[in-house]
């Protein structure tokens, strides 16, 4: 068949195509395909009169004869409310950053909103706690300082290790004599050449606002929650991480209370219940993420159905992961240093961490605290050391406190080889008196809601530009 006798008619815009071999249309591009169009021979329509280029503009697009060309409606807005602002504008971390999970003993994994969080464990979640660029200022000054964050060598397991991290602690004000050094911050923050000025002021203006929050929550414990020392840790990576571990609480008291500030890259907090009677760390698969093998979340049941979870299972051991993005604040109540442990693990890979936008993979965590060191007459362990309290199977105890680095000795290049720790353990009746008096005035139910309680003053009000 030659060129003249095959070709096609454009059944969008009628005009004969000579080319045989085209699959679009010369004239308006559409598609020759099956039925939308046809391959006639010349011969059968030969008296069929061909159009030309100017009729077909004129009959299909409108154009020719002083007529202008006709303009395609736009589509309606779908969305009216929502602006380039909106989409620019920077993201709550409940927008980005996953659900808790938890799962009891091994059950399924399952996924609780915030404001549930202390049906589960003894701890409180707060997103977005700072105004969004004291946050970063506080950041910024963190990093800054990172050359003055050490490591510092612990004993676990029978031998002496470094910590997986860098730590640094800051002393807010000055605190009472106690007759032995601060093992979380040796130096106040003031007196610490390595820390600025504005950063100082900064920790004191952050702690003012957890007082006040934790108050509103807990109105009626006494002493009321002070933070006098800022314990802080430095994660430069996925890798880094700190173990399950409840705190010494030498300086602390029984059932402190604790908050972590989480700054920079978002990773997992998690919270593993102790059984009842048992100081060992429960073995279960809480060292990972989810690429580490736990399964994709579930709606949680209540409580009895389907492995939620029931009132009398003192035994069984719930693991609880909070994620813990940028700007974020958890309070850990009293009996969290006694009925369980904490721990950031690490992750299996660099992706599994939400990252920074300015920092990538790097986190920093500040725990504040209030040091009640002078209200506790501790006694000496066989290595003549103050004793460190510490919350073991039913009751407090005093034990060694080569379990944990005394300040900075440490670090000197003329110190001696670190001791094992002696075999020291006693009993501490005023512990456990203490322990008691505060749980009295505590609320037996601990649903109350902290309040955001950011604070207009100078220091602040000058940082929270967004």
């Amino acid at each position: 068949m030659s060129r003249e006798s095959s070709a096609w008619t454009c059944t969008r815009c009628t005009y004969h195509n000579t080319n045989a071999t085209y699959l679009r249309c010369e004239i308006c591009a559409h598609v020759r395909i099956g039925s939308t169009c046809s391959t006639i021979d010349l011969k059968r329509n030969a008296k069929r009169p061909i159009r030309s280029l100017q009729q077909t503009l004129e009959t299909s697009f409108n154009i020719g004869k002083g007529k202008s060309p006709a303009k395609r409606a736009r589509p309606a807005n779908t969305n009216p409310g929502r602006s380039i602002l909106d989409v620019l504008k920077p993201k709550r971390s409940s927008e980005f950053a996953g659900a808790i999970r938890w799962k009891l003993d091994k059950g399924p994994v399952l996924t609780i909103p915030d404001d549930e969080l202390h049906n589960i464990a003894p701890a409180t979640l707060v997103r977005d706690f700072l105004p969004a660029g004291t946050a970063e200022r506080c950041l910024q000054l963190l990093d800054r300082d990172q050359a003055s964050w050490k490591k510092h060598p612990w004993y676990i397991y029978g031998r002496w290790t470094t910590t997986p991290r860098t730590t640094k602690g800051f002393r807010i004000e000055s605190l009472p004599t106690s007759g032995s050094p601060s093992m979380y911050a040796p130096a106040a923050a003031s007196d610490d050449e390595s820390t600025s000025k504005e950063l100082a002021e900064l920790l004191q203006n952050i702690a003012l606002q957890l007082a006040e929050m934790v108050d509103t929550a807990r109105p009626g414990r006494h002493p009321k929650f002070k933070p006098t020392i800022v314990l802080g840790n430095r994660y430069a990576d996925h890798t880094q991480n700190v173990g399950a571990h409840s705190d010494f609480l030498g300086e602390l008291g029984p059932r402190p209370i604790i908050v972590g500030l989480a700054l920079g890259a978002c990773r997992d907090f998690v919270l593993t219940s102790k059984p009842s009677g048992d100081t060992t760390m429960p073995s279960g698969d809480i060292s990972g993420d989810a690429e580490c093998g736990i399964p994709k979340a579930q709606e949680a049941p209540k409580a009895g159905e389907n492995g939620g979870a029931k009132e009398g299972a003192g035994n069984c051991i719930k693991t609880v992961r909070i994620p813990m993005p940028h700007n974020s604040a958890v309070i850990m109540w009293g009996e969290c240093q006694e009925r369980w442990e904490h721990a950031v693990p690490a992750c299996s890979s660099e992706k599994a961490v939400q990252r920074h936008p300015t920092l990538g993979l790097v986190r920093y965590s500040l725990t504040f605290r209030m040091s009640r060191a002078a209200e506790l007459a501790r006694p000496k362990c066989s290595c003549g050391k103050p004793a460190e309290l510490k919350f073991r199977g039913r009751c407090y105890r005093w034990i060694c406190a080569g379990y944990a680095p005394r300040g900075d000795e440490h670090l000197h290049e003329d110190a001696p080889p670190l001791p094992d720790p002696c075999s020291f353990d006693m009993r501490s009746e005023w512990a456990h008196k203490e322990a008691a008096r505060l749980e009295a005035c505590e609320p037996q139910d601990s649903s109350a809601k902290p309040t955001m309680c950011i604070h207009t003053d100078r220091h602040t009000a000058g940082l929270s530009h967004n």
